[in-house]
Formats: C-alpha cells, structure tokens, sequence
C-alpha cells in the first residue's frame, strides 16, 4: 500500500521484508531516505538504524523516517536516541508519510542559491559550510544527521540566544511545533552527547524550561 502510494506520488521505491534485506539494498544501491519499520523479521529496524549510524557504515548520514507502533513511545525515543530523522506512528495516514518525506528531502537538499548568500558561517570555533551542510568545530567535521545539522544550525546562529522550540521544529522537523512531541528534545540530546564525544568543552547547549534551548560560546562569538 505504500509502495503503491508513493509511487503515484512521483518517488521512485524499493520494498524490503527483513532488516537484512534493507541492509543489502542499501550497501548495493544508492537511496536519497529509508522508511524503516520498527517491527522487521529476523533483525529489529533498531537495530537497522544503529548499524546505519555506526562509523563503519558508508550510509551512516542517510535519512531515515521510522515507522512505530502507535502509543509505544519507547519505539520512538529510541529511534531518535539512535538518530532517526523523524518518525510516524503506524497506522499512519499516507499523505503525512508523503509530507514527512518530502520535508526531510528539502532539508537534505537545501543548497544556497548562487547569489550573494553566504556559503560559510564562523561562530566561536564552530565553521558551518552552509554549500556541503556540513559543521566543523577546529577543522574537525562533526557526524551529524541532517536533522542534528539543522537543529545545531538554528542554534550556532542564535548564539547565545535562546531558540524557541517552535522555531527549531520548524527549521529541523518542517512542522509545526507540538507539545506532546518529543523529537526536539531528543535531537538536543544527540547533540550533547556528539559534543560531548568530540570533547567540545567550550560550547555548551542550555535548556530554557518549556520553551526552547540556546548555544554558549565560551570562547565568545
């Protein structure tokens, strides 16, 4: 059925049956974003997405959309703690599937017009290539999913300000902000702990209670 649907919407898909499967596909052919369902035969579609996002992984920067039981709300967390883009409950309605895809693939695919608008921002020791959609911290480029780049984007922009979550769901999610929807918060998470990782000490991610989260330079702007 959404095979069918997506089809007549103009995207050209392969339908896999197992988490082996997905992975063989996806090391043999080239994919622009994954809808992965969390309930797979044979291998988890969690456990998909951490060997997607594992170092060793040549897709480890590919969107992924997950599928999850409505009302499991673990599913979710932790297919955004493992670095989902985004995810939908199942049943889902097609046309917001269809919505969710194509508001990730324009944020993977947002490159600069070729005017006069910048193709690098410098903040503190953060370098964000707006062109490769990339962020570099000392000339060291850290693995970022797209919605983390767009996420930290908003908030290396506003440094030192605070980012309402209304605004970082708009940038990184395309949609509006909802309360009960925690993908934000655990996009935030992912980030400290990357910075963490990459033992970022200068650059600290604050919370703004109920109302969003803001950057701090402590080597200054």
């Amino acid at each position: 059925m959404i095979v069918r649907y997506l089809s007549e919407e103009g995207f050209r898909v392969e339908a896999v049956h197992s988490g082996g499967d997905s992975l063989h596909a996806m090391a043999a052919r080239h994919f622009d974003l994954v809808i992965l369902d969390v309930m797979l035969p044979e291998m988890s579609g969690q456990e998909v997405l951490r060997r997607l996002r594992s170092s060793s992984s040549p897709n480890q920067m590919l969107p992924v959309v997950m599928l999850t039981a409505r009302g499991e709300e673990v599913d979710r967390v932790v297919g955004l703690e493992t670095g989902a883009d985004d995810y939908i409950p199942k049943p889902c309605s097609l046309r917001e599937l269809a919505a969710r895809i194509r508001a990730v693939l324009r944020r993977v695919n947002a490159w600069p017009t070729e005017d006069s608008t910048p193709k690098h921002l410098h903040r503190g020791r953060f370098d964000v290539d707006l062109a490769q959609r990339l962020i570099s911290y000392d000339g060291r480029v850290l693995d970022l999913t797209g919605t983390e780049y767009s996420v930290l984007l908003c908030l290396i922009q506003a440094a030192g300000q605070a980012v309402n979550k209304s605004i970082l769901a708009k940038a990184a999610l395309g949609r509006d902000y909802d309360p009960s929807d925690r993908s934000i918060d655990m996009h935030v998470a992912n980030l400290r702990k990357k910075l963490r990782q990459h033992r970022i000490v200068d650059a600290h991610i604050k919370t703004l209670r109920g109302t969003g989260y803001w950057l701090v330079l402590d080597s200054g702007p």
